[in-house]
């Protein structure tokens, strides 16, 4: 059985103390939040709002026996007509590194899915083209084995409808690529689209690149800058909608440049450590995690972190990527942030080691989730810009 991530369970947990009895409806009664994290991390309605609680069986109204309930709540505080719950942030760092993480979310067994524009193309050769980007990252998905999942850009209900399959059948319509007036575009095809994208990812990189550079790495890396931008532009709406031609994206730029950015310093520390300037990273449970009181540092885990798995989930509920580019972007703001701000690697004097040791440890599970995040997209990370 799937294990609940840490939202929804300490949702859950919440409930069965405040409530004798609750629907799954109500676990939107406790709101996670995501920005001002300094001034608490979850909240609920005033237990003495009756035309919120007043349809449930509520068992207490004691804000300090309901904080005593959950080893993870620090405190409870009434703020307007909200009831704040501010967490343990020590004991969840804790608590997740403990746990042997594993961010990878390949799955074993690839679900059953038929792009019908492999067959019969739109009269838009991109729009055909983000169709069959949409399939061929739809399979990085856990998605239902008893159920065959059809993409179209054109008559959908009909083609999956007469496909003989006994699974159950699901079908998705892919929203047009669109061009000049916003009309679907039906010039360019995918070859062509590739080179111009190309084209202007050359234009922008003379202008800061390392003229030193390996070419043969340089024209990796200005192809995987081009896939990027294009994967985004096609994964990153809704796929039912449609989608403006775009030869840059500079949303794509930033998820990768800060993923290498983490690589290049994880990359540094490990030569401090054969350098001896560092001692090695230690296991888990030596950790002083206490020392992560940087507020991005919580960001990082509470918004990232830990409701990863959540991302993935509503990927595969409402099979669309949107939210997983839209997650890999904040990531990337966030950790921008963080880096221009925090210095990681202070100098490795006794009493600064814990903490850079801490700070280690959590890059490299963003670092994990950065890489598992453009898998799913079918990108491959940069290891520098």
């Amino acid at each position: 059985m799937k294990e609940e991530s840490f939202v929804i369970q300490f949702k859950k947990g919440l409930l069965n103390t405040i409530c004798k009895s609750w629907k799954e409806s109500s676990l939107q009664l406790i709101r996670k939040h995501d920005k001002n994290l300094e001034k608490g991390d979850f909240s609920f309605p005033n237990l003495s709002n009756e035309k919120v609680w007043g349809k449930l069986e509520v068992q207490t109204f004691d804000l300090l026996e309901i904080s005593k309930s959950s080893s993870k709540i620090e405190k409870i505080e009434i703020v307007g007509a909200s009831s704040v719950v501010f967490l343990k942030r020590e004991s969840i760092f804790t608590e997740f590194f403990l746990k042997n993480q594993n961010h990878s979310s390949e799955v074993e067994t690839k679900p059953s899915i038929v792009n019908f524009d492999s067959a019969k193309p739109n009269s838009s050769k991109l729009t055909s083209a983000r169709a069959d980007s949409f399939h061929q990252a739809l399979k990085n998905l856990n998605l239902s084995q008893s159920t065959i999942f059809g993409i179209s850009s054109t008559d959908v209900k009909f083609q999956i409808d007469n496909f003989p399959s006994e699974l159950v059948k699901v079908g998705v319509r892919v929203g047009a690529v669109l061009g000049k007036n916003d009309k679907k575009d039906e010039e360019l095809d995918l070859s062509t689209y590739q080179t111009k994208v190309y084209e202007a990812v050359k234009q922008l990189d003379e202008e800061r690149c390392d003229e030193n550079e390996d070419i043969k790495d340089k024209e990796m890396r200005l192809a995987t800058l081009t896939t990027a931008i294009i994967q985004f532009s096609f994964l990153g709406s809704n796929i039912s909608n449609p989608v403006k031609i775009m030869t840059s994206n500079p949303n794509s730029n930033f998820v990768l440049y800060n993923s290498a950015r983490i690589k290049k310093l994880l990359s540094t520390f490990d030569l401090h450590v054969q350098n001896k300037d560092y001692p090695p990273l230690p296991s888990s449970d030596i950790i002083e995690f206490g020392s992560l009181t940087e507020i991005e540092e919580w960001e990082l885990l509470f918004n990232f972190l830990l409701p990863y798995c959540d991302i993935l989930e509503e990927c595969a509920r409402t099979l669309s990527f949107h939210k997983l580019v839209n997650f890999l972007l904040s990531l990337a703001t966030t950790y921008s942030r963080y880096y221009n701000r925090v210095k990681t690697l202070k100098d490795p004097l006794p009493h600064l080691v814990p903490i850079v040791h801490a700070r280690i440890f959590l890059i490299k599970e963003v670092n994990n989730v950065f890489d598992d995040g453009l898998r799913i997209l079918n990108l491959e990370p940069l290891l520098k810009m």
